[in-house]
């Protein structure tokens, strides 16, 4: 009898009390809503997270006494325009000096086992830096990216005609050069979160970038997470409550959840949705009566981010301090056949050095090829590592990494998506249109939050902190407690 009674138990749903405000998700931008919040005298709210942990897609996981960050692991733009530079500063995350990651500036390998000249090297670092910042956008590249057309070929393409043209054109391996240049546009796609024939890269290119370079938290995100709950207070906070509905009508919201097998429901007049991209997309939340046909579609045309970090960690290490930088230089056809094959192995472009480890490296894999990873075993991927390792560099006794760390982002129901990115149809005003109320800015029952919904700052911790802060903002001002 008590076995049956405690079944029916766990099928209850218990209404819970009526807020002021409901904030969904502990991540970094449902945190900093609830820390504005609490700064102003509003602590009427409840903080919903799903997972037995905060962060989200800020997770720093301790490994063997290693502090590894599996999500998010810089912040871009050290310097006083950055919210979360600030932050950090204030609460003494910094250390007592800034420490900032280097550009990997990696060597190249080639699949034949040959190293690239220093000369043919440096010319590659030349060019990229080009392609990255867009200087090396002529009319007819700068016409392919507003057509949507592969600009990045047509870089390639001019590139290596400028040096077959040029007088110290003797001095280059110039399919080596192609080919280097071939496989670094995975780095524009790790960089971007996605494929760049799925990205809007002229919108990409119009978005502010803070100055002050990459910023290392020497404790790991981790810390900041660690910072802002103290501020909120653990009180506030209710792990392990997994959103399952959120119903709006003309005075109330109700949230539905799921507590450890308990069916919940919490009453409140305003929501601070901040569900991943992904989760969206997916609908894996049922919303009543919906976003609206405009927010859906804009939902729907974003890329939610493929790319798989991977932890390399080695009992022996093949590289110096400053030395560890490798990229795989794949020729376009190994590229081409690998797709058709389904062999991430050949969107795998680099491997580096990252500050306060000396036996670990990371490894980035974008796009199609990310998917691929996140649902493959760990030895599958070692022993794919391994044989690249070997191959590239001709040295068959090359110590090879023994363990890998990771999150598979792609396919984590929480998250479903790594950092997010314009898609081919997504224009600027629909960040913008992301971050309004509904159904009104006069009556904001439900708002979005998140790095998606940030107009300036997108796919980054600070566009993701802002974004919390501003919902946050609208419902004090629509109370009337915004100082």
């Amino acid at each position: 009898l008590l076995q049956e009674f405690s079944t029916k138990m766990d099928n209850v749903e218990v209404a819970c009390c009526m807020f002021e405000v409901v904030i969904i998700g502990g991540g970094i931008s449902g945190l900093s809503a609830a820390s504005r919040l609490m700064s102003h005298g509003m602590e009427n709210f409840t903080l919903l997270e799903a997972r037995d942990r905060l962060g989200g897609r800020m997770y720093t996981r301790s490994v063997d006494g290693l502090n590894l960050d599996l999500g998010a692991q810089w912040i871009h733009g050290g310097s006083a325009g950055n919210t979360l530079f600030n932050y950090a500063a204030k609460k003494k995350l910094l250390g007592d000096n800034v420490l900032r990651q280097e550009d990997p500036q990696p060597t190249y390998l080639l699949s034949d086992s040959r190293s690239m000249s220093t000369a043919d090297l440096e010319k590659v670092w030349e060019l990229y830096e080009g392609f990255e910042d867009g200087s090396a956008f002529s009319p007819k590249v700068l016409q392919g990216v507003l057509q949507g057309g592969n600009f990045y070929d047509l870089m390639v393409e001019e590139a290596i005609e400028n040096i077959n043209n040029s007088e110290d054109s003797f001095l280059h391996n110039v399919e080596d050069i192609k080919n280097a240049l071939d496989s670094s546009r995975i780095f524009l796609e790790i960089l971007n979160g996605e494929e760049l024939k799925k990205t809007n890269f002229e919108l990409i290119d119009e978005l502010p970038e803070i100055p002050g370079g990459d910023v290392i938290l020497p404790m790991g995100t981790r810390s900041i997470i660690d910072e802002l709950a103290y501020d909120v207070g653990l009180n506030k906070l209710e792990l392990g409550a997994k959103v399952e509905k959120i119903e709006l009508d003309d005075d109330y919201v109700t949230v539905s959840y799921d507590d450890g097998g308990m069916k919940k429901k919490v009453t409140t007049k305003h929501v601070i949705s901040t569900l991943p991209l992904g989760v969206l997309q997916k609908k894996s939340v049922e919303i009543i009566p919906g976003l609206g046909d405009e927010k859906e579609t804009i939902i729907q045309n974003l890329n939610a981010g493929r790319v798989s970090k991977i932890f390399l960690i080695f009992n022996e290490t093949f590289w110096i301090k400053g030395e560890g930088n490798v990229a795989f230089a794949h020729s376009a056809e190994e590229m081409e056949e690998g797709r058709k094959n389904k062999d991430w192995r050949t969107s795998v472009l680099l491997i580096h050095e990252f500050h306060g480890v000396d036996n670990a490296l990371i490894m980035w894999v974008p796009g199609d090829a990310a998917e691929i990873v996140d649902n493959l075993d760990d030895d599958e991927i070692l022993k794919g590592i391994a044989g690249m390792l070997r191959q590239f560099s001709g040295d068959p006794e090359i110590p090879v990494p023994y363990k890998i760390v990771r999150n598979t982002w792609t396919k984590d129901p929480l998250a479903l998506g790594t950092y997010t990115s314009p898609g081919l149809n997504t224009q600027f005003q629909d960040y913008i249109e992301l971050s309004k109320p509904i159904p009104t800015a006069e009556n904001p029952r439900l708002l979005l939050a998140g790095e998606h919904a940030h107009h300036l700052h997108s796919a980054t911790m600070h566009g993701a902190r802002l974004s919390g802060i501003e919902q946050a903002d609208k419902i004090l001002d629509f109370l009337g407690n915004l100082n």
